[in-house]
């Protein structure tokens, strides 16, 4: 009975808009408005009266707070992302909304900084070798190849997570391709968080080798040491929690469909603290070395080059911490398009 109630509510403000004498109007799919789901159809009767609009005027497309109002009641009386997406697909064609695309601005982004990082991995690969009279590879070498190696599955999940509708808004893909895009979502979020801690670790690894027992106290090396068990703690915690994060764990990506069934925490908490622990580590590393650096008999042009090299390391932490603003809730019915900033974030990170 409700939804019957809804439906002729919806014909006669349909009708009423049509009959309204010297009333700009716009064409609306009446096919497409009968196949709304009984959810939307309600939030249009209800939601229309209260603003004295009808589907085909232009308030519908135009009043702000019709919409947000609109948004508000979907957003809590359709319980499936598939009926929140169709009323999302069915307003925006009814008000001609434009295509918002970012993928291949996204996809320019990755593989840009992915060549970078291939071609300074070269250098250092080639500056390194004995056979070009370098001072051969040492551990801090090696953890910067494991980072490569992972960077490059990383880039491929990135990819994939363009293919399936990443940049662009959710009501433009099916429920199957968003469920592709949040599988590899979580394959890539997790290569991430191991990428990020051990390029510090990598970093730390560096500071071991230039500053030797005798070249330093033992105090600083002891606290390089302590430094590196706290990432690779960090890395084993946070990638422990966000591979459990959903029981079954495929909830993780399948959690989209209504059919399935399943319980997720919200990890949006947890990736803030990965977040300020990210920047927290990025101060530490960088701090860490500065006593003993101009401890060094170096002239103070060199002195000057190192920090010079410093600034990068706290650009690098200032670009961690505005990162954060672009953590998403995955229950956000345009996840595709919210998810831009934080694949845009990971792709920074190379």
């Amino acid at each position: 009975m409700k939804s019957i109630a809804a439906l002729t509510g919806l014909i006669w403000l349909l009708g009423a808009c049509t009959s309204a004498v010297g009333l700009q109007t716009r064409a609306v799919n009446a096919t497409a408005l009968q196949s709304l789901p009984q959810c939307a159809s309600r939030c249009l009767a209800t939601t229309l009266p209260a603003f004295e609009c009808g589907i085909q005027e232009p308030c519908f497309c135009n009043n702000n707070d019709l919409s947000r109002t609109f948004s508000a009641c979907i957003s809590s009386g359709c319980a499936t992302l598939e009926d929140r997406l169709e009323t999302q697909r069915f307003h925006a064609e009814t008000c001609s909304n434009p295509l918002r695309d970012r993928s291949t601005l996204t996809r320019g982004v990755v593989w840009a900084l992915f060549g970078l990082t291939t071609l300074f991995l070269a250098f250092r690969i080639l500056s390194r070798s004995a056979l070009l009279h370098g001072r051969g590879y040492s551990w801090d070498d090696f953890v910067v190849l494991l980072c490569f190696v992972m960077l490059v599955p990383l880039s491929v999940s990135l990819e994939f997570e363009i293919r399936y509708g990443l940049g662009k808004d959710a009501y433009r893909s099916s429920i199957s391709q968003i469920s592709a895009l949040l599988h590899w979502y979580y394959f890539g979020e997790l290569l991430y968080v191991a990428i990020v801690m051990l390029a510090k670790v990598a970093v730390v690894l560096l500071y071991l080798r230039i500053w030797t027992n005798e070249a330093v106290k033992p105090g600083f090396r002891l606290v390089c040491w302590a430094t590196i068990a706290v990432l690779l703690s960090t890395v084993l915690a946070f990638d422990f929690a966000l591979i459990f994060q959903c029981s079954p764990i495929s909830y993780a990506w399948t959690k989209v469909a209504s059919d399935e069934t399943g319980r997720c925490v919200d990890i949006s908490p947890l990736m803030y603290t990965f977040g300020a622990l990210d920047i927290c580590f990025n101060l530490l590393v960088f701090v860490l070395p500065i006593q003993s650096v101009f401890a060094l008999s170096l002239s103070w042009k060199n002195k000057f080059g190192v920090s010079l090299i410093f600034l990068v390391g706290l650009a690098v932490t200032a670009a961690a911490a505005a990162r954060l603003q672009y953590q998403i809730r995955f229950e956000d019915s345009n996840v595709s398009r919210s998810m831009f900033g934080v694949c845009l974030g990971l792709a920074n990170d190379q």
